[in-house]
């Protein structure tokens, strides 16, 4: 299963907001949520999980289809960490607190 931004509105909005209210507290916190990794904090969501994003060097790969050597550019890789107790969480509450 997928969470999409709506599914996560329509959580907040069991908690007693309005959807419109809902919709913009979401909207507010992921563009808080990009710029902390695009600034290279890591993100730590309690309870949740922790997103970071990781610095790969440059080095050394293979073309598939040719099997010639060549060197793979610097890039940057997106991290996820969901705790281990978040099935529990889902089980239990529906959905993680």
């Amino acid at each position: 299963m997928t969470l999409k931004k709506h599914d996560i509105v329509l959580q907040v909005k069991e908690m007693g907001y309005t959807q419109e209210q809902s919709a913009e507290i979401v909207e507010s916190l992921l563009p808080i949520i990009k710029s902390s990794l695009e600034n290279g904090e890591d993100v730590l969501v309690s309870g949740f999980g922790k997103f970071a994003v990781k610095k790969k060097s440059q080095r050394k790969g293979r073309n598939p289809a040719t099997g010639e050597d060549m060197y793979l550019d610097a890039t940057e890789r997106h991290d996820g960490y969901i705790y281990l107790n978040l099935p529990y969480y889902v089980s239990v509450y529906g959905a993680w607190v």
